[in-house]
């Protein structure tokens, strides 16, 4: 009896050493556990910025960002992507915790993720802003100078409402006074609808598209290219970290074949419905 207790005893110990170890593994040795030399990399994406982020009707990650990313990966076969939706008040989270391992998900540069997280050296869209008002003003248009004055609703930390600071401080003669509201374009767009706003600067001029075709509000409102002197560039982002960088140089190589054989034009114009394809 003594003899069963022991063996039983030393089987649930080593039960639960191997399951230490399991648990102790790295996010870097999960992504070869199948021992086949592919290395599995999980991508992050909001899932809520159409055309170039989306949740599909089965419930899959698609659109723009995730094409590309597709795209990306026929080209490695030592590589495999997994996708993820993943809220974007998340998202920064998840990357630095290991969760995944790279966003596709339209980043834009700015100083302080500079410091916090890795760039590829090419992007994968350029894109403009645009500025969103009710059809029967004249006295709105492309031309910075005609928002002097103006109630401008726009996303609080968005880079739009970034660039608006910075010209009112610049020309506070010509200022428009900002409304500070939620990213949710639809709501933003509502704003300018019922008068409380005059117009909404959109950091991606396809996206204020798509939402006015969608919503069907393209009748109501304009949707104008605005000169704010600045091209929307967006890029994937990494960790900073040895597998950040691997997966840097596999990303840079990548798209910069895809620019040269065409292959990022024609995702774009099939879901943006134009070349916002990088140059190199």
């Amino acid at each position: 009896m003594k003899k069963k207790k022991v063996l039983s005893t030393l089987l649930i110990a080593g039960m639960v050493a191997s399951m230490m170890v399991g648990c102790g593994k790295s996010a870097d040795d999960k992504k070869e556990s199948d021992n086949s030399g592919v290395t599995t990399y999980t991508v992050g994406t909001e899932g809520a910025y159409p055309p170039f982020n989306l949740v599909n009707e089965k419930g899959e990650p698609d659109g723009y960002d995730i094409a590309v990313m597709k795209a990306i990966d026929d080209l490695n076969p030592d590589v495999e992507f997994k996708y993820e939706a993943t809220g974007w008040d998340g998202i920064f989270t998840a990357l630095e915790s290991g969760k995944i391992d790279v966003i596709a998900s339209q980043c834009g540069k700015n100083e302080e993720r500079e410091q916090k997280y890795l760039f590829p050296d090419i992007p994968y869209t350029e894109t403009q802003a645009a500025i969103v008002f009710k059809k029967d003003r004249t006295d709105i248009s492309s031309d910075v100078n005609s928002i002097a004055g103006k109630t401008i609703v726009s996303a609080t930390s968005g880079a739009q409402t970034n660039w608006l600071e910075n010209y009112n401080k610049e020309h506070p003669d010509k200022a428009a006074d900002i409304m500070y509201a939620d990213g949710d374009m639809s709501k933003m767009l509502q704003e300018v609808i019922n008068g409380r706003a005059d117009a909404h600067i959109a950091s991606i001029k396809v996206t204020a598209d798509y939402v006015l075709k969608e919503q069907g509000l393209d009748n109501e409102l304009e949707c104008l290219p605005f000169e704010t002197g600045d091209e929307t560039t967006t890029y994937m982002l990494l960790r900073q970290d040895e597998s950040g960088e691997k997966l840097k140089k596999i990303i840079d190589d990548s798209l910069k074949t895809l620019i040269e054989n065409g292959t990022l034009k024609e995702l774009s114009e099939k879901y943006l419905d134009g070349d916002y394809a990088p140059q190199l």
